[in-house]
């Protein structure tokens, strides 16, 4: 008869990555994590360029009209739209695939903490809609220097 060594660690990398993933999703709130968990469609690039913070919407074959751009007070952004063109064929048709389909789409994202307000400007062009907003550096008001002094 064969001993297996007692290990005390054997589920212990198992047990961190589930820790981190329920921290990272429920508890930490930075952007990244965010995008974590909104990971969906539309696709988003989000980068700072210059004095801009832009965020670049990919929604190929969505007209502008068909768009719905939110801002939330709790500094989020809302991105509504919906495929318009309608993709017919003969009604004899025999698809041997069919993916392309009239479809709507939501999603939300949040905003960093030095980007206030509505977005300066929206443009969509080629398919990608690009939001900017200014970059203000704010001063963090959730922490406040205290002098020690020494007797």
């Amino acid at each position: 008869m064969n001993l297996v060594p007692y290990r005390d660690d054997l589920f212990f990398p198992l047990e961190q990555t589930f820790n981190k993933f329920f921290e990272d999703f429920f508890v930490n709130k930075s952007n990244t994590n965010v995008a974590k968990a909104n990971i969906g469609y539309p696709k988003i690039n989000s980068y700072i360029d210059g004095d801009y913070y832009r965020m670049a919407f990919a929604v190929p074959g969505v007209t502008a009209e068909d768009l719905e751009v939110e801002y939330g007070k709790n500094k989020t952004v809302t991105i509504k739209g919906k495929s318009s063109r309608k993709y017919q064929s003969t009604a004899d048709a025999k698809y041997y695939m069919r993916e392309v389909r009239l479809s709507s789409f939501e999603r939300t994202v949040y905003l960093p903490d030095d980007i206030e307000g509505e977005p300066e400007n929206a443009v969509l062009s080629d398919g990608i809609l690009t939001l900017s907003w200014p970059i203000t550096p704010t001063e963090n008001k959730d922490r406040v220097r205290i002098s020690v002094k020494s007797e």
